[in-house]
């Protein structure tokens, strides 16, 4: 093979390799994938999740949808104690409907039952539930958080944050 050819094709390779490290760095797993096929498995029915453009919400990079007649919306925060900050801005979006506002990890989960599609409130909590468990997976025995010393990641929902 002339040396010229040679260069090219080493040239050629070293391209490919670049662009294969740069997609496999774009292509970390979307958290709200996650989420979304633990409410499928769990009998919910999400719809397809678009972005949420919502300065109320700021800085979390929002997608909204609807799962089994409720509107829904997964922030991601990058910092769990952002998602925490962010949780009565999103009981503020529920507004006087029955929903929820939970924080588990860096991520915020806001249910809206705008339509009183689930008067019992059994859909809702499910949703909430998968949620924490899809995000905060229950501690194995003998985990603990670095700050507190105790079991779980030392998470709280607006739900279960007590008196305020």
């Amino acid at each position: 093979m002339p040396p010229s050819m040679r260069t090219a094709l080493v040239g050629a390779l070293a391209a490919l390799a670049a662009l294969s490290i740069a997609s496999c760095e774009e292509s970390s797993p979307d958290p709200s994938s996650s989420i979304l096929q633990a409410w499928r498995r769990a009998g919910l029915m999400p719809t397809v999740f678009t972005s949420l453009d919502d300065e109320r919400l700021a800085p979390g990079k929002c997608q909204q949808g609807t799962v089994d007649g409720l509107s829904v919306f997964l922030c991601h925060y990058g910092q769990a104690a952002a998602a925490r900050a962010a949780q009565n801005a999103g009981l503020e979006r529920v507004g006087e409907a029955t929903g929820l506002s939970v924080a588990a990890g860096d991520v915020l989960l806001i249910a809206i039952d705008q339509d009183a599609t689930d008067p019992s409130g059994r859909t809702l909590n499910r949703l909430a539930t998968v949620f924490r468990d899809t995000q905060s997976p229950t501690p194995k025995p003998g985990d603990t958080d670095e700050a507190t010393g105790a079991a779980g990641d030392g998470d709280k929902s607006a739900s279960d944050a007590g008196p305020q």
